[in-house]
């Protein structure tokens, strides 16, 4: 793929779960969401080994709440992606990255919103004690949040927040150190 012809372009819906996958397998060392999979659970959880859950666990995991987060997002963030236009005409494009900018004042995600997303489901799915990590990170996330914003606003004669929040910005791993994401961006 040659990224100086690339176009970015709004996201289709249809492409969700195709970016949701994306981020999964960028993400799936991430030390966060490691950490909310949790310790290993013999009765309940594959694993690979004694350190955690399997890396199939994971990658179905964050799939699962990156598409049930993008599509809560969507409609309500700017979110580009970069499609490789190189193979058949014919075929699905493939995409090759991914990101959402959350603009200043955008709400957060809140209960009747995950559940209106089917969020609901997570527990019978992955496990209670895997989505009581998730919501206690979110909550720390939020917090920390709300002091970045409280200081960026102080720094402004209008009170309102100046920052977009980048979300998830993802490249294929393969096509990865060939300047895609800087360009994106």
């Amino acid at each position: 793929m040659s990224i100086s012809n690339a176009k970015l372009v709004e996201l289709p819906p249809e492409y969700l779960p195709e970016a949701a996958d994306l981020a999964a397998t960028a993400l799936i060392e991430n030390p966060i969401y490691t950490a909310i999979c949790g310790p290993p659970n013999r009765s309940t959880i594959a694993t690979d080994d004694d350190d955690g859950p399997s890396r199939s666990f994971r990658q179905r995991f964050l799939s699962w709440i990156f598409e049930k987060n993008f599509r809560l997002r969507n409609g309500t963030c700017i979110n580009r992606a970069l499609f490789d236009e190189s193979i058949d005409k014919k075929k699905k494009k493939q995409l090759v990255a991914f990101f959402m900018f959350l603009p200043p004042n955008t709400p957060d995600v809140g209960l009747f919103d995950m559940l209106r997303v089917g969020m609901a489901a997570a527990p019978f799915l992955f496990g209670l004690d895997v989505v009581r990590r998730l919501l206690s990170i979110k909550d720390e996330y939020e917090r920390i949040e709300r002091i970045v914003v409280a200081n960026d606003r102080h720094h402004h004669d209008n009170n309102d927040p100046m920052m977009f929040r980048l979300e998830r910005m993802v490249v294929r791993t393969d096509m990865q150190g060939r300047g895609i994401g800087s360009r994106a961006l």
